[in-house]
């Protein structure tokens, strides 16, 4: 995938580096905290979100934050996320708003805690954002904590097909689009013996495993492919919500 110039103007708001929360507000219903915090595991430089009497608490930045997105062009948003196990919620998302045409919840993940997660996400804005904001998806419990920083906005490549990889993928078109092809590839050459993807299309979950003998099939080789479809599916929502190993082809 081919990624245009970072959109969001101040390093400091991308990761933090200047030891202040820089231009991040609180999203929240309650008395929840976003702090700058450098003691968290690991040590690193990041955004702490704690909840206190909230049903919603997110990281908020503006958009005079960042360089207004042109409409009908795909845009990659990602950030790398960290939950503590004692957490009662452990759900995150990253999510870009505006007018309700331009509204869109990009991405919402189960992260594995006492890790960074990488979550991206890809959107075609077809009216104008308002906030990029990353925190807790879901009610987090009193002292519920989310750390998150390397936040990015980038121009997505338009060609055909778009290839996802990483380890959950949405993508939310806001116009219908219809695939004619989606494709598992084996960019690496790892991906196992019952090796798992699922994908959520139009709110439907397709399921996929590999069963390949434990025999290598080389880099590059198609494992698992949907279609082709002569006239294409019609799809609005598609989401990648598990995968491990390999890239997904997506031709529309």
């Amino acid at each position: 995938m081919i990624l245009g110039s970072e959109l969001i103007t101040a390093q400091n708001d991308r990761d933090f580096s200047s030891g202040t929360r820089g231009n991040w507000t609180e999203s929240k219903d309650g008395a929840g905290t976003l702090t700058y915090d450098g003691t968290n595991p690991g040590g690193e430089k990041v955004g702490k979100l704690e909840s206190s009497g909230d049903t919603y608490l997110l990281g908020r930045l503006t958009d005079t934050n960042y360089s207004t997105p042109t409409y009908n062009v795909p845009y990659r948003l990602k950030a790398n996320i960290y939950v503590p196990s004692a957490n009662t919620l452990k759900t995150g998302r990253v999510r870009i708003s505006g007018t309700s045409s331009g509204t869109a919840d990009l991405n919402v993940k189960l992260l594995t805690a006492d890790q960074w997660n990488s979550v991206a996400a890809f959107f075609i804005p077809v009216a104008a954002t308002t906030a990029i904001r990353v925190g807790f998806y879901g009610n987090p419990a009193d002292g519920d904590i989310l750390y998150f920083d390397d936040v990015s906005l980038k121009q997505a490549s338009t060609s055909n097909p778009m290839v996802f990889d990483g380890t959950v993928i949405s993508s939310t078109f806001l116009d219908i689009k219809r695939i004619r092809l989606i494709q598992w590839v084996d960019h690496n050459a790892d991906i196992p013996d019952n090796g798992a993807l699922v994908m959520i299309i139009n709110g439907i979950t397709v399921r996929a495993t590999v069963q390949r003998g434990g025999t290598p099939d080389g880099d590059g080789a198609v494992l698992w492919q949907m279609g082709p479809f002569d006239y294409g599916i019609p799809v609005k929502d598609f989401a990648v919500t598990y995968i491990t190993h390999g890239s997904i082809h997506v031709w529309v």
